[in-house]
């Protein structure tokens, strides 16, 4: 079995400037195929989303089985799917499972307001999209269990991010964007919500959340937000960083797998666990393809995990 992006079925011949020669995309990768068929391997290749076998991420990526048994080759059915759709309602799948789920809420995010080294120009605006598109312009905003409403931003070009309530989407190796004075990794940004009605206006910390969103997104005031029937207003807006076993949680590992130190006890740091993560395989793809593969294997271990 193999695992990889799905642009490895363009694998082709390179340029010489070490480009991949557009007229022989797939040559490698349709030859890599025929040489297992030659060794007598059945081969078949798709492409699988975690979300659909139990992680709580969007991870996409291929999924190659090659087997020489004389065994027939077995694609696992999803387990999980859309929370609206007709086979979750007649729970026949279980709902996907949502980013909220890994979070430590817990833990604080700290005011993206009056930090020592202030948040470049490209990350407030895309925190204020996020913002204007999942706190303001929703009817029914997710308050989370720590009495706050949250979202998830991505920090890349053109990415806005996506609510708590989705699985998270997909985790990679360079989650971090390089700009001057050092990187930005994968974002919590959380929004505290206090009723009006205890608001004090000549707070600062009002002020420069009704300032941020007046010069970010254009309006000159900052509308209530209805949460449960009662009129809300940002006072503060909070960004912290995912923790790496935040993303191995979404990931789909366990939480007792352990990801700070290698098999010889050697620490691994933040930045090499995040790494980790992000080259991982789904464990929830692996068993699924396992089990409909090589049952015998998977009754083993159940016994063994016993």
């Amino acid at each position: 079995m193999l695992e990889n992006v799905e642009e490895f079925q363009e694998w082709g011949p390179l340029l010489g400037n070490g480009m991949p020669c557009p007229r022989r995309a797939a040559k490698t990768f349709h030859q890599f195929v025929a040489n297992l068929r030659n060794l007598g391997y059945q081969v078949e290749y798709r492409e699988l989303r975690a979300r659909d076998y139990g992680a709580p991420t969007t991870r996409k990526r291929l999924f190659l089985v090659a087997r020489c048994d004389e065994r027939p080759i077995v694609w696992p059915e999803a387990t999980h799917g859309d929370p609206g759709s007709r086979e979750v309602l007649s729970v026949r799948k279980a709902p996907w499972l949502t980013t909220d789920r890994c979070v430590d809420w817990s833990l604080s995010s700290p005011s993206i307001f009056g930090r020592k080294r202030p948040l470049v120009e490209s990350t407030c605006r895309r925190i204020a999209k996020g913002i204007l598109r999942y706190a303001i312009n929703t009817e029914n905003p997710l308050v989370s269990p720590s009495g706050t409403l949250a979202h998830v931003t991505k920090f890349r070009s053109g990415s806005v991010g996506h609510p708590i309530n989705e699985p998270l989407h997909t985790i990679t190796a360079n989650s971090f964007i390089k700009r001057p004075g050092g990187s930005v990794p994968l974002g919590l940004v959380e929004v505290s919500f206090t009723p009006i009605s205890e608001v004090d206006d000549s707070c600062d910390r009002t002020d420069l959340a009704s300032a941020f969103l007046s010069k970010y997104l254009g309006v000159d005031s900052i509308p209530p937000i209805i949460i449960a029937g009662i009129p809300c207003r940002i006072t503060d807006i909070g960004m912290r960083m995912f923790l790496p076993r935040e993303l191995f949680l979404a990931q789909g590992f366990p939480a007792s797998y352990l990801i700070d130190m290698d098999s010889d006890g050697a620490a691994f740091t933040k930045t090499t666990q995040i790494r980790m993560v992000g080259n991982s395989v789904c464990p929830p793809m692996a068993a699924a393809l396992v089990a409909a593969n090589v049952p015998e294997l998977s009754v083993l271990y159940q016994q063994v995990a016993a």
